[in-house]
């Protein structure tokens, strides 16, 4: 699993201003939990154990794994 310093993912533009778009909608952190320098993934899985979408780092693009899920 890919890991950032906490600098790094705050600094990132894409960070500030998702940050403050969900502030103003009115979401807010509960507990961050105790690893906030991971960084999501996504995968698309099937038949079996195929693997048809892999993306890590940030969030996927949603029209990439609807595509994905349509193959």
């Amino acid at each position: 699993m890919k890991t950032v310093n906490l600098l790094t993912l705050v600094a990132d533009p894409r960070s500030l201003g998702g940050a403050r778009r969900a502030h103003r909608a009115g979401f807010r952190t509960k507990w961050h939990g105790k690893r906030v320098n991971r960084l999501g993934a996504t995968f698309v899985l099937g038949p079996g154990s195929q693997v048809r979408y892999a993306h890590t780092a940030d969030h996927a693009p949603l029209t990439e794994v609807l595509a994905a899920l349509r193959t």
